[in-house]
């Protein structure tokens, strides 16, 4: 877990992803990564708006965060998984190298 908050880290702060590896057409981040980063920062997220909907005052969902907690990070993936295709279109089309 910690190795995977390292990258993370690093991925943000763009070490990951420097200009020279990325003109050679490389990717230093492998997929696996991508995803569980998604899936571990969506969840945090979903959770957060979770604990917001219950801590209000009269608050008439109590499943709200689990429900929350699940639906961020499928958002989050169904919608890369719609617009790649179109992503991959336009990277051809911009004569991107990388695959």
């Amino acid at each position: 877990m910690r190795q995977l908050f390292g990258q993370i880290d690093a991925l943000l702060r763009g070490s990951l992803t420097r200009r020279e590896e990325l003109r050679r057409g490389q990717v230093l981040v492998s997929g696996r990564t991508l995803i569980l980063a998604a899936l571990l920062l969506g969840g945090t997220y979903g959770a957060f708006m979770g604990l917001y909907s219950i801590l209000r005052p009269g608050s008439p969902a109590p499943l709200q965060l689990p429900v929350t907690v699940v639906k961020v990070p499928l958002l989050f993936l169904l919608t890369l998984a719609v617009t790649m295709p179109s992503l991959y279109v336009f990277s051809t089309l911009a004569s991107s190298r990388l695959r």
